[in-house]
């Protein structure tokens, strides 16, 4: 696990330094290395099933869906204090 996270830190960094052409390899081996991983494991990546997945979610994501949502939840105006400890992903929620 160590060479594939170390393979996709050194591709951000160069992928950031404007290095693309050195990146690309470091994004496509560490891929290759995850994908190996993976697939030890049993997990195969299966592009039919996600493909009947996202076209399962786009079917069932109609306005009707939506709006009958419209008016769940807690009616209060008041505000919401979110508090968390530093980097713990509470920043996601705003």
């Amino acid at each position: 696990m160590t060479r594939i996270d170390a393979g996709f830190a050194l591709g951000r960094l160069l992928d950031n330094a404007d290095r693309y052409d050195e990146a690309f390899p470091c994004f496509s081996q560490a891929n290759s290395l995850h994908g190996q991983l993976l697939s030890v494991g049993g997990t195969r990546y299966d592009r039919a099933a996600f493909r009947r997945h996202i076209d399962g979610l786009i079917e069932t994501s109609v306005p009707e869906l939506y709006a009958t949502a419209e008016h769940d939840g807690n009616p209060s105006e008041m505000p919401v204090l979110v508090v968390g400890m530093p980097r713990s992903g509470t920043s996601l929620i705003e």
